[in-house]
């Protein structure tokens, strides 16, 4: 059985886990199979937006969101020293990535094994889970209602509690034998998924410190998750449900880090101990330190205004979480859509796309981040139909050079995207380089496996082979995995792979190591 960190902790949706990197269980069988490419040519187009079609006013007016070499390298500069005081006991200034200790007790060796139930809140959706290990899983998904995810917070966990006994009445799980209790009665351990931002006390303690994606529930910032879902079981009279862990989104053996691109975005990473200078719990006894960065609140102090355009202000304005999760609102699936109409509505207005803005292209959400991944893919290939059909949909009066300038915004809104998050995975021990390609740098491992959930790098064409050559790029001393490399000079190995359902999965895998670690 292979886990991965990004099933272990995941955080945000299509979104995220524990600020660190969201540790994602994730077993062998959802893994797909190394999608890890030989460093090869690009495909055509992978490298930057073509412009055919798109006059020097266009280009030029745009420019803005091309990161060039120099925004890159302070990005870069930027990433680490915020890391480094994230990992302070003390800072002298406050960092924007929280850097939060997972507690997770140890890795998965393989030998976790019995039937663990999952509860997995993230983005508009609740997933409840049965994980038996090594063998599968049963699923179901339920849609968390505009007034819950507004709501006060008990009515939210009221309807999380509810929906675990709609899921265990349905299939008649109380009357397994799985774990006893103390009592006698059935026992189901069970990990919680939690994909906001939270501090944790313990494996099974965390409090959150602010809402994030489409909810804003009162009563909940600053309390304890756990306990608060533990008096909603207890409510419903399910004594009989554990919660042994608490984790956000992103976390095989060989897995050392996780990403979350969906929704929102997030990472989690293993740590050495020795750099993790906040004051932990007295009893932790933990060889490793799988950190949950809470990347996608990056900037939040202001750290990235220099990269900031109107656009990006335009969205954040209107969001509902305004001037929080900075990083994530560049590129994440919840903003990616409105971010490339509200640069249309301008080009629009200022006479440069098609007859004028529309009262739909003008409306918040009429764009969605699924058809930018159409617009740009269809720029990739040289389509038009798809992009067509979205314009109409938008009420628009366009030309030929209309639908190149479409694919044009979003294909660089989308470049851009993958840019700050390959930077972001990069990063030596001394703390010199970038994000993806920086946090590689910085763990020295021989082999590292980074577990990606989520949307975006699943579904949209840009996001996974233009992340394998710039994390490549930017990380000079690693190479893709032996097996597809015949460059076998590099220092060290890296692969990307996919993992679906993550968190649910990790969630249920954390509370098979927390089970696993007691009765050693």
């Amino acid at each position: 059985m292979n886990v991965s960190l990004t099933d272990l902790v995941k955080r945000r949706s299509p979104c995220k886990p524990h600020p660190a990197f969201c540790f994602c269980a994730q077993l062998r069988s959802t893994i797909e199979p190394r999608l890890i490419a030989k460093r090869q040519a690009p495909e055509p187009g992978i490298l930057l937006p073509s412009k055919v079609g798109c006059n020097l006013q266009i280009t030029s007016r745009l420019s803005c969101l091309v990161l060039g070499e120099s925004h890159r390298e302070h990005l870069k500069e930027v990433f680490v020293q915020e890391m480094a005081r994230g990992l302070e006991g003390k800072p002298s200034e406050p960092s924007s990535l929280f850097m939060e200790d997972t507690f997770l007790p140890d890795l998965p060796n393989g030998k976790e094994e019995g039937d663990f139930l999952a509860l997995d809140l993230g983005g508009t959706n609740l997933r409840v889970l049965l994980i038996t290990l090594k063998a599968g899983q049963i699923l179901e998904y339920y849609t968390v209602p505009e007034c819950i995810r507004y709501g006060h917070g008990s009515a939210l966990f009221d309807f999380l509690a509810s929906s675990v006994e709609s899921f265990l009445k349905k299939r008649n799980l109380n009357s397994n034998k799985y774990n006893m209790g103390e009592a006698g009665c059935v026992l189901l351990t069970r990990g919680f998924t939690f994909s906001f931002p939270i501090h944790h006390r313990s494996l099974r303690s965390g409090e959150l410190i602010k809402w994030s994606k489409s909810f804003n529930c009162p009563g909940v910032v600053g309390q304890d998750v756990v306990a608060l879902l533990e008096e909603a079981l207890a409510r419903r009279k399910l004594d009989n449900i554990a919660v042994v862990a608490i984790l956000n989104d992103t976390t095989d053996h060989q897995c050392a880090m996780g990403l979350v691109l969906g929704t929102g975005s997030n990472c989690c990473y293993v740590e050495k101990p020795e750099n993790f200078k906040k004051q932990s719990n007295g009893n932790d006894t933990t060889k490793l330190k799988v950190l949950n960065v809470e990347w996608g609140a990056f900037g939040d102090n202001g750290v990235l205004n220099f990269m900031r355009t109107q656009w990006d202000i335009s969205v954040d304005r209107k969001s509902l979480l305004a001037g929080s999760f900075t990083f994530e609102k560049y590129f994440g699936g919840k903003c990616l859509g409105d971010l490339v109409r509200e640069c249309l509505v301008t080009l629009a207005e200022e006479g440069l796309f098609c007859t004028g803005p529309s009262e739909t292209l003008r409306t918040v959400g009429s764009l969605h981040t699924s058809q930018v991944s159409t617009l740009d893919g269809e720029g990739l290939i040289g389509r038009v139909k798809e992009t067509e059909e979205i314009l109409q949909a938008l009420g628009l009066c366009y030309t030929e050079k209309d639908v190149k300038i479409a694919q044009y915004v979003a294909g660089l809104f989308s470049y851009r995207g993958v840019v700050l998050i390959s930077v972001c995975n990069n990063i030596d021990t001394n703390f010199t380089p970038p994000v993806t390609a920086t946090l590689l740098q910085k763990m020295e491992r021989p082999h590292v496996v980074i577990a990606i959930d989520g949307s975006l790098y699943e579904f949209h064409p840009r996001f996974r082979p233009l992340m394998i050559k710039l994390i490549g790029d930017m990380a000079p001393d690693h190479t893709v995995s032996r097996h597809f490399s015949n460059n076998l000079k590099k220092l060290y190995e890296f692969e990307l792979r996919l993992s679906r359902d993550g968190s649910g999965k990790g969630a249920a895998l954390v509370a098979a190591i927390a089970s696993r670690c007691a009765s050693e």
